[in-house]
């Protein structure tokens, strides 16, 4: 049973946890909204696995997380968003903020010249939504310039243009749809502290290939 089935299993049941069974970890999400778009969790699931989430780890800022080299009661886990979609700042902000959590958004410069499903009418965070997180305590990493698969890029003149950050200064680049290869690895390397990938959890991993567990719609 996979990790991310287990997840949206136990968050809406009443099983025991056992917090020695569960690696520290950095979950990705997406939306969280209605939509039934399959890397999107709805709002009332999104609360049940916080809510059990928190009985089984710490839930800490991405950049704990990262410097931490200490032993902790329970597991760290700390929370990423991708693409920077509207609703993670209408839906997953409050909820998170009422229980005293802050997390991570990768985003795209130009995100809907590729995010865009003509089946999913989703909208993205404003420069004032994106301010206001940050405010309130998030962190903001680089998702590319426009969601490019880097692993099919041909020449180091495309994925400095997708790699290289604009915007917000940051340390954190995440890997869109966590294709990675030794060439883009390089140039993230050139730009920032970390690189985040959605591979699954291992301690066979660099700065620049961090693993993070992919939470989608069931």
């Amino acid at each position: 049973m996979s990790a991310l089935f287990r997840l949206s299993l136990l968050a809406t049941t009443k099983l025991s946890v056992d917090r020695a069974s569960y690696p520290s970890q950095i979950l990705c999400y997406h939306s969280i909204s209605d939509d039934g778009w399959q890397y999107c969790v709805s709002p009332k699931a999104f609360e049940a696995q916080l809510s059990w989430l928190l009985q089984v780890f710490e839930i800490v800022p991405l950049s704990f997380y990262l410097k931490n080299t200490q032993t902790t009661k329970k597991p760290l886990l700390a929370l990423t968003f991708d693409d920077g979609y509207a609703d993670i700042y209408h839906v997953a902000f409050p909820i998170m903020k009422r229980l005293g959590l802050v997390g991570t958004v990768f985003l795209c410069h130009d995100p809907r010249s590729h995010l865009i499903d003509p089946q999913y009418r989703k909208s993205f965070m404003t420069k004032k939504m994106i301010q206001t997180l940050v405010s309130a305590g998030w962190s903001v990493g680089y998702h590319t310039l426009d969601h490019s698969d880097l692993s099919t890029l041909s020449s180091d003149e495309l994925l400095e243009s997708q790699i290289k950050p604009r915007g917000y200064p940051t340390k954190y680049f995440a890997y869109p749809m966590g294709h990675y290869d030794q060439y883009s690895i390089r140039f993230v390397a050139q730009y920032y502290q970390y690189g985040f990938t959605t591979d699954p959890i291992s301690l066979d991993h660099s700065p620049f290939t961090l693993p993070r567990t992919m939470i989608e719609h069931i």
